[in-house]
């Protein structure tokens, strides 16, 4: 038997300052009537001030424990996480988001509501104060896939198969059904020593639920507040991050699509496709619309580098 009814899992790295607003987060949360829980940290080998913070937290918090994780790399982490977690349920969360003060709560009226139920996606908002003019967050130049949002409106209501998968900022999972296909890859997400690092470790372990046909549920109410440092977005990151994102891409089968050199050759069409998309939105100023074309092309190579096994070339 468990001893807990919730762990909620934070893997951090050199993010002191964004730990400490998830940390008072918790603090500000609405207690729950019978939910018993804990707030688990996996410090992911940091080299700022994060243990400081956690030991001096530790006399503050009652609900915190916190581990250390010396292999690098957030799937080690939360695979980590899940072996040291007390809770029947797991709750991943990044360590730059916060909790809405109704976060514990809503998980509780979730769990009640919904007990045949193993996997939920929560509602997560990301929110981008001073963000350069070229970064858009709507529209069609909207940088999808590094905003941290997962928004499917105020209902709650079983995904189906065209819906995208939950963040692994806001997963509520079994520990026992989370264990049982083996936890997140890793060799994806980001880690320790890798230029590209193959992403999308959350998206593979969902799409491996559903796959197995695993119902998942969307919750909008235990709300997630992301808020991401914009320093980490600039033009040479962002070539970095969809790069590695492409590569993690390319762990997908090449079914029902004619190949070219090992990989899908409408691909090749794509990639050239965006390239002439940068140049014309440039000649014309629109740098919203020429950085989206040139996240969508690093993406499409990144995927095109792994299928043709190239990979191995990157510095």
């Amino acid at each position: 038997m468990k001893s807990l009814d919730l762990t909620v899992v934070v893997c951090t790295y050199n993010r002191s300052n964004a730990l400490q607003i998830l940390l008072d987060g918790f603090n500000n949360c609405d207690k729950p009537t019978l939910l018993t829980w804990e707030l688990l940290i996996i410090d992911n080998n940091s080299p700022d001030n994060t243990q400081d913070l956690l030991n001096i937290s530790l006399l503050k918090y009652p609900y915190l424990r916190f581990e250390k994780e010396i292999n690098q790399g957030i799937s080690y982490a939360r695979n980590r996480g899940i072996s040291e977690a007390k809770g029947e349920y797991l709750f991943f969360m990044d360590d730059d988001a916060s909790p809405s003060s109704w976060f514990l709560t809503s998980i509780e009226a979730a769990l009640k509501k919904y007990p045949d139920i193993l996997c939920f996606g929560v509602k997560v908002l990301s929110h981008f104060p001073n963000k350069p003019d070229w970064f858009a967050i709507e529209g069609p130049y909207a940088l999808k896939g590094i905003l941290g949002i997962f928004d499917l409106g105020e209902s709650e209501r079983l995904l189906n198969s065209a819906d995208p998968s939950p963040l692994g900022s806001g997963l509520l999972i079994e520990k026992e059904l989370i264990s049982t296909f083996g936890g997140f890859n890793v060799k994806l997400g980001v880690s320790g020593g890798t230029k590209y690092p193959g992403r999308s470790e959350d998206t593979d372990l969902v799409e491996r639920l559903r796959a197995s046909g695993i119902s998942v549920y969307y919750l909008p109410h235990p709300l997630v507040n992301h808020y991401p440092d914009l320093r980490r977005y600039d033009l040479n990151k962002l070539k970095i991050m969809f790069i590695g994102s492409g590569l993690a891409l390319a762990r997908l089968p090449v079914n029902n699509c004619k190949v070219l050199f090992g990989a899908p050759r409408h691909l090749f069409r794509s990639l050239m496709e965006h390239l002439f998309l940068v140049c014309l939105h440039s000649a014309r100023g629109n740098k919203s619309a020429s950085v989206y074309h040139k996240t969508r092309y690093w993406l499409t190579l990144g995927t095109l580098i792994r299928y043709m096994g190239l990979d191995r070339w990157l510095d």
